[in-house]
């Protein structure tokens, strides 16, 4: 879901310019309007949590477009289309403005600007994995299925909020390692 939106923003401004020289002040102002157009689409009863990481990520595809746009030199045609947006669904009206190198260049920004925005923290990984290992330990104490069952019913929603942190290669093997110890003690209760 993160990167669906993150997708609708850069084509919806890559989609607004053509050769020329643009100011970063109109850069920075055309971007942070698109920007705003699409925080306003949020679902109004988002989770928090994933309300706060798309913020954040928003963000720092921002400032990586906004530079794209002073590096490709996004025409004032091209700034004046975006700033001149009523909602985030217009910005198709702007497709013609912009090269396709320049679009390329807005793309690949705000894109790296995402990934950098989703790598998990140390702490994040810690986190996950401490918590799947408790629940491995938890599960294999257990000596009936209802036992295994309760826990199981645990693991869902540790697995959710975690997601984030097992995005790198190594967090994720380490939690499968753990979790595939957690499905065997449960396997011996059935």
């Amino acid at each position: 879901m993160t990167r669906n939106i993150l997708v609708v923003v850069v084509l919806a401004l890559a989609a607004c310019g053509k050769k020329g020289g643009a100011n970063g002040g109109d850069c920075a102002a055309a971007v942070d309007h698109m920007m705003s157009l699409q925080m306003g689409q949020m679902p109004k009863d988002m989770d928090e949590k994933i309300k706060k990481q798309m913020t954040e990520m928003m963000g720092k595809a921002k400032g990586a477009i906004i530079k794209s746009c002073q590096d490709t030199k996004w025409s004032a045609d091209a700034i004046s289309c975006i700033k001149g947006l009523k909602s985030a669904d217009e910005g198709k009206k702007c497709d013609e403005k912009l090269t396709k190198d320049q679009q390329d260049a807005a793309q690949k920004a705000a894109e790296g600007a995402a990934e950098e925005a989703n790598k998990p923290t140390e702490e994040q990984k810690a986190a996950a994995l401490k918590g799947i290992a408790a629940l491995r330990d938890e599960m294999c104490k257990c000596a009936d299925k209802a036992c295994a069952d309760a826990v199981y019913e645990k693991w869902g929603p540790h697995e959710h909020e975690t997601e984030r942190a097992r995005h790198d290669d190594a967090t994720k093997a380490a939690w499968e390692k753990v979790d595939d110890e957690m499905m065997a003690c449960m396997n011996k209760l059935k």
